[in-house]
């Protein structure tokens, strides 16, 4: 038996198989990432997503990895899964590490904090704050940012962008 977890999609509660929850969730963080108007994008893909899955799901509203497969196709987000599946046997012998990028999308400067927050698996703002602090309690904070900013490289190419998201 496949575990199922509850996951919420524009304000709908629906019970799916771990699997496919997760590519779903995958398949909206590429976009989110790929687009200067992710969360807004996101959000009206979710609802269409929803009706789309109201409509898969059982009685129990209970969908299955293939009915959200069979969404995210119709939705024309296929490819997106098939990318994955192609970089995955094609990097299957990465080295176990994350590279450091300075993330383009969450950024106030040079996007040292986002591609930080991203590396670390926290909250940009976070990253933010503690700069603050380093600049304004220890007098560093601008120092290290600015290094940073000089020797991180910007995350360029979509690999690079799938990698802060690891």
């Amino acid at each position: 038996m496949k575990k199922v977890v509850t996951v919420h999609i524009a304000g709908e509660i629906f019970q799916m198989e771990e699997d496919g929850a997760m590519r779903i969730q995958r398949v909206l963080r590429k976009i989110e990432m790929g687009s200067a108007n992710g969360p807004a994008l996101v959000k009206d893909i979710e609802q269409r997503m929803a009706v789309l899955l109201k409509e898969k799901a059982t009685s129990e509203n209970l969908v299955t990895r293939e009915q959200a497969d069979e969404v995210l196709n119709t939705l024309g987000y296929a490819a997106y899964l098939e990318d994955d599946q192609a970089r995955s046997s094609a990097t299957s012998h990465h080295t176990g590490y994350k590279r450091l990028y300075r993330h383009p999308n969450e950024k106030m400067l040079g996007g040292v904090c986002g591609g930080f927050a991203a590396y670390v698996n926290t909250d940009p703002v976070l990253m933010r704050i503690i700069f603050v602090v380093l600049f304004f309690g220890f007098g560093t904070g601008l120092f290290l940012y600015l290094i940073m900013w000089i020797v991180i490289p910007l995350a360029r190419t979509q690999e690079q962008l799938d990698q802060l998201t690891l």
